[in-house]
């Protein structure tokens, strides 16, 4: 398996930077460099944050997309 090459962003600057984030993620799925999965636990266990989970495909590693909600931030972690 190779390295995941992603990096934790703990905050996105803005909510254009967030959705720039999301256009290349969605660019990673279409090119099956990562699919989208099924959140198992909720970041901080917020029900009311929109969050996706990714697993990069090469190394198996899942990572978590939360959205930001003011005055949060969002996240965008490994899950593990």
């Amino acid at each position: 398996m190779k390295k995941c090459p992603w990096g934790k962003i703990d905050a996105f600057q803005s909510i254009s930077e967030f959705n720039r984030f999301v256009a290349w993620m969605n660019e990673q799925v279409i090119a099956n460099d990562a699919s989208e999965t099924f959140v198992k636990q909720r970041y901080a266990g917020a029900s009311t944050l929109d969050e996706k989970w990714f697993t990069h495909i090469d190394s198996g590693e899942v990572w978590r997309l939360v959205r930001p909600d003011p005055p949060f931030a969002g996240v965008f972690e490994p899950t593990r």
